[in-house]
């Protein structure tokens, strides 16, 4: 039995790159939330625009 494997984000050992990046994604999913939400009152729907 091998002891647990610490996570790291309580510590602060989380790699400055991979914050950054979830960071760009949920910066880029907002983005293309609001593009929706302008376009479908004016009755344009792009299906792919939210994931």
């Amino acid at each position: 039995m091998g002891s647990p494997v610490p996570d790291g984000a309580p510590l602060g050992l989380v790699r400055p790159y991979l914050i950054a990046h979830e960071r760009r994604i949920e910066r880029e999913r907002r983005h293309r939330r609001r593009i929706r939400l302008v376009l479908l009152p004016q009755g344009l729907d792009l299906p792919g625009v939210v994931a």
